[in-house]
């Protein structure tokens, strides 16, 4: 359910934004205005306008002299005079010529404002960045230090149709795409412990059925958990498919958990776990609006589509509304900011979303923020540059000299991957001017070993090539694999709570209550259980810490097989150990200690364990 986690992510993040910018939509569902690109005389630039065409004729000409940049004429409603937050930075133009003041009579007059948008200047905090070299090309994130791999980047096309699909195919960031961005919005460790996910907390019974011919044995989820299940799926959807109808958001839809075929009967038990747990995988999450105390979707799903208040509050404020990189860490998205994107969000906001950010280095970002120094705020700082390089040129894994090979290379032998295999580890052809004069440096400092031919250069620079991408693809898994909650197994199911203290203390008001109404029988037995505890006979429970991916912890109470009593007894010291003589039952957990309160409670007397209770396991 993850995938449509995602899509809700930035579909709520979205419909924020577009509530500012559209203003509230008509009945009809239209938009109060609308934004159409205009080119310029000199090429093709994004300019948007509003439908009111008022003036523009002459203010076309007189723009084309005035403005550089992308310019937004806005049409706002007489109740709504405040400009979007979505591009932010906007600067108001003074027009000083007569023509220039006629025609901003004429925009007043017609109720619009004319603005340049600008970039906001964005303070990075680099120290949580990173650089890093990727098939001859820089990325760096102003945001995120996780070693990560670069997809490739191609045709826009659906991640889905593949033979083996697997989670850990959507852990790595994504290029920017209209149509599937917002798998950038991926969490990295769901968590389903809060409402409305809970039902996906637990592994589903999974039950033996027979085929329709009764030749073979077929097992499926049990009818009442598919029945959950699927009631939850349609408000997912529901809930993700009505948010991008309502804001006229753009993208694919990810298939549905069913698509999964969790319901369907499959050969072995293994199997069907699998496209269980890979549906689970494949629900919704959002943002609460930081300006209401319920944002408009919110009220928008509970008045026309009959959702249940206390389905919208769990939704609203479980751990996945939380957007910190700490305790909820996402995919991220990858793009060239130099190229412009007019569907794809701006930078400032996915930086307040936190969601990493990795861009490309090259020459043409450079120049981009030489001629235009409002976007030089996005220019990496040299040592983060220089890290990425010397990892590139220096490491342990490279015997060679790497960075004399590609200066080599490159002016004996060109660009062409296809001749010059030093590209796929630096394309000096697209490299900024820091990293040539960094690679011409190690050059001359490596010049004489480059001088001395050696046969077994071309096969020692294949084994670097493979053994850097072996490194990077082995560590970009492994600090995506971040520990997260697993479902848990409904066979074992025991109540989840805060601490087990909550626990104990609930079960000492209840014991207290039963002593006021206690026979002189059920004195006797539990004096005589207190006196003796069994380990064979009583019930006995384990405590186990889960913790989910927002950071919250919580404590499952499992319990043992009776054929498994003594070993697991066995297994904790006696301070780790309670027994509970009104139940006859015994609480294990390594977190309990001697000193700890909820020893007093119960008996202690563990001296007088039957050890005849301490028999071999049955298996």
């Amino acid at each position: 359910m993850a995938l449509y986690a995602s899509k809700i992510g930035l579909w709520m993040y979205q419909s924020d934004l577009n509530e500012v910018e559209r203003g509230e939509t008509g009945e009809t569902g239209h938009p109060k205005w609308h934004l159409y690109p205009i080119p310029f005389a000199t090429g093709t630039c994004n300019c948007d306008w509003s439908t009111s065409n008022k003036a523009l004729s002459s203010l076309f000409s007189t723009l084309l002299r005035i403005f550089l940049g992308i310019i937004f004429v806005y049409s706002l409603d007489s109740n709504q005079r405040t400009l979007s937050r979505y591009r932010s930075t906007c600067l108001f133009t003074r027009l000083q010529h007569s023509r220039s003041l006629h025609i901003l009579n004429n925009l007043v007059e017609g109720n619009l404002i004319l603005v340049i948008n600008m970039p906001l200047q964005i303070q990075f905090n680099w120290s949580q960045g990173r650089a890093f070299v990727q098939d001859g090309t820089i990325y760096y994130s102003p945001n995120c230090s996780r070693t990560i791999m670069i997809p490739s980047e191609c045709l826009v096309s659906s991640p889905f149709n593949v033979p083996q699909l697997d989670v850990s195919m959507f852990k790595q960031p994504v290029w920017w795409s209209d149509v599937y961005g917002w798998q950038a919005f991926i969490p990295l460790a769901p968590s389903y412990t809060s409402s409305p996910f809970e039902p996906f907390c637990w592994m589903p019974r999974i039950v033996e059925v027979k085929s329709s011919h009764h030749r073979e044995i077929l097992y499926e989820m049990e009818g009442a958990e598919s029945h959950r299940w699927r009631e939850r799926e349609n408000l997912l959807v529901t809930a993700a498919e009505q948010i991008r109808i309502w804001y006229k958001i753009s993208g694919n839809m990810p298939p549905r958990p069913s698509h999964f075929n969790y319901e369907s009967a499959h050969k072995s038990y293994a199997v069907a776990k699998k496209m269980i747990s890979l549906a689970c995988d494949c629900s919704a999450y959002s943002r609460p609006d930081p300006n209401s105390p319920f944002p408009v979707w919110y009220s928008r799903l509970e008045e026309r589509h009959n959702y249940p208040a206390a389905w919208l509050d769990g939704l609203t404020s479980s751990t996945v509304c939380s957007y910190n990189i700490q305790t909820t860490p996402r995919v991220g998205v990858v793009f060239q900011w130099s190229i412009d994107d007019v569907h794809r969000p701006p930078i400032e906001w996915f930086h307040s979303r936190h969601i990493p950010m990795w861009f490309v280095w090259s020459s043409a970002e450079e120049q981009h923020a030489r001629e235009d120094r409002s976007y030089s705020f996005l220019q990496p700082p040299e040592y983060l540059i220089q890290g990425a390089l010397t990892m590139l040129f220096v490491s342990p894994s490279v015997k060679i000299p790497l960075a004399g090979l590609i200066m080599q290379h490159y002016y004996s032998l060109g660009s062409d991957p296809m001749t010059n295999e030093t590209v796929k580890l630096l394309a000096l052809k697209y490299a900024p001017l820091f990293v040539l004069r960094y690679t011409t440096k190690m050059f001359l400092d490596q010049d004489r070993d480059v001088g001395n031919p050696d046969p077994s250069i071309d096969a020692a620079l294949r084994d670097v090539l493979k053994h850097k991408q072996a490194e990077q693809h082995a560590a970009s898994r492994a600090e995506a694999a971040i520990p997260t909650q697993t479902m848990l197994d409904v066979k074992k199911k025991g109540s989840l709570y805060n601490h087990w203290e909550e626990y104990f203390a609930k079960r000492l008001k209840r014991h207290q209550e039963k002593l006021n109404v206690e026979t002189p029988k059920e004195w006797q037995i539990w004096l005589s259980r207190e006196r003796n505890p069994s380990v064979k006979n009583a019930d006995m429970y384990t405590w186990k810490k889960i913790q989910s991916s927002g950071g919250k912890e919580l404590y499952m109470r499992l319990k043992v097989d009776k054929k498994k009593n003594a070993t697991v007894h066995g297994d904790f010291q006696e301070h780790h150990r309670i027994f509970n003589s009104f139940d006859n039952e015994w609480d294990l957990c390594k977190e309990f200690g001697r000193d700890s309160n909820m020893a007093s409670q119960d008996s202690d007397s563990e001296d007088n364990v039957d050890e005849s209770d301490y028999e071999a396991d049955d298996d």
